[in-house]
């Protein structure tokens, strides 16, 4: 009977919408990051150093894109979710769709008019796969304001799908392209059609969000105000995953600079393996605390199961770490092995932050964030006159994140005052 009893709770907790979305996003998610490693690899082994230079600096070029996005796009997962009338929430993904497309518009034409610049300043060997970006960059904003949504409307699948569709293609194409002698130019081709893939699969999953007749605007202001403070925050995060390798850059020696930031690489994981846990709690509390029912718990659960991810990463680190830098990196980078769990605590820290801020973000909490941005700003000065060695550069980064996550326990009691 008992043993009985306890596979019913075993199965209710498996199917519990939250577990499931969890790991659901977390599996997808980290296909997805697996994708655009293989990406990099396969790309980098079929253009060399030269070729692949100016991939990597295109593809940042999208990322300064995707990181603004992120801001308006947490603010769009917090309304929707907050929202209880499906009439309005139709409206108002309608009325975001559009602003987006205008957004993406606006980027792209802005893009077009500075890339002569560009093309001058980053020595793109191939003028024509920097120009091919312009259209990408309204299908990406386009996309990555769609993925709100889906994330919004907890539908996790969709959130899925749509990214896997798009680096499948993206990594199929490019290697079909380079080997028809299209080199960088076929690369963005492939990156062209794999986002528009993946925004025509969008289209049809949201169609009856984003197609028909808009009622009047949604108020802006309020939209205007939770935005703020997120795009504080998204430059916070990027600041914090990497001033540190900016720094060294410019402190230390090329060898020591490579060193780092392959430890930094390696480090990461146990930070990128967990993080999209926060992107499933934020919706769930979103939408509870709302509606005045209980949420504590999807905090709790996203705390154990961010614990459950990160803390083995970091213990694999300390004990086979010259085992993990030779399978991963090569035999070059093993002299890092003594300080690779160092980077491994310094993501696990991080990575608590980023479920801390997104709780509290998600019943509206936004002034938090400026003990985020203090935290970034005190990594950054602390590293400029602190950096004996490359292991005193990620201790002070330890350091900093620490205050923080003490600062954010402190908070915790008192944030529904």
């Amino acid at each position: 009977m008992k043993s009985l009893k306890l596979k019913g709770s075993v199965t209710a907790l498996l199917k519990h919408p939250f577990l499931a979305g969890s790991m659901l996003v977390l599996f997808g998610v980290n296909l997805y990051n697996f994708g655009q490693m293989i990406f990099h690899l396969i790309v980098g082994r079929l253009l060399g150093r030269t070729g692949y230079a100016d991939i990597a600096v295109i593809v940042s070029i999208l990322g300064i894109v995707i990181i603004v996005q992120q801001a308006f796009g947490l603010t769009i997962v917090k309304f929707i979710s907050s929202d209880k009338n499906e009439k309005s929430i139709i409206n108002f993904t309608r009325w975001v769709i559009l602003w987006s497309l205008c957004l993406g518009i606006f980027l792209s034409l802005a893009f077009l008019a500075l890339s002569p610049l560009l093309i001058n300043f980053l020595h793109i060997n191939q003028p024509n796969s920097i120009l091919i970006l312009s259209p990408t960059i309204i299908l990406l904003v386009f996309l990555n304001t769609a993925r709100s949504i889906f994330q919004g409307l907890l539908k996790f699948g969709s959130y899925v799908l749509v990214n896997l569709s798009e680096v499948v293609t993206k990594l199929l194409l490019s290697v079909i392209f380079i080997l028809l002698g299209w080199e960088v130019f076929g690369v963005m081709v492939a990156i062209v059609i794999g986002v528009l893939c993946s925004s025509l699969l969008t289209y049809f999953l949201l169609t009856r969000y984003i197609v028909g007749k808009r009622d009047k605007p949604p108020d802006i202001l309020p939209l205007f105000k939770y935005s703020v403070p997120v795009f504080f925050l998204s430059i916070a995060l990027t600041s914090m995953c990497s001033t540190d390798i900016i720094l060294v850059k410019h402190f230390f020696t090329a060898d020591e600079a490579g060193l780092y930031a392959a430890l930094a690489k390696l480090g990461s994981i146990a930070f990128f393996g967990a993080a999209p846990i926060a992107s499933v709690m934020f919706p769930h509390i979103s939408r509870n605390h709302s509606r005045g029912k209980s949420y504590n718990r999807f905090f709790y659960l996203s705390l154990l199961l961010v614990l459950a991810i990160s803390i083995p990463v970091v213990v694999i680190y300390k004990i086979f770490p010259i085992l993990v830098i030779k399978f991963l990196f090569g035999s070059q980078f093993i002299g890092g092995s003594e300080i690779l769990w160092w980077f491994g605590i310094y993501m696990l820290l991080l990575g608590i932050v980023v479920l801390f801020l997104q709780f509290y973000l998600s019943v509206g909490k936004t002034k938090i964030v400026s003990l985020f941005v203090f935290a970034a700003l005190l990594q950054a000065i602390l590293i400029w006159f602190i950096h004996p060695t490359i292991l005193s550069v990620i201790q002070v980064s330890i350091v900093s994140v620490t205050l923080l996550v003490v600062a954010l326990l402190i908070y915790f009691p008192y944030y529904k005052r």
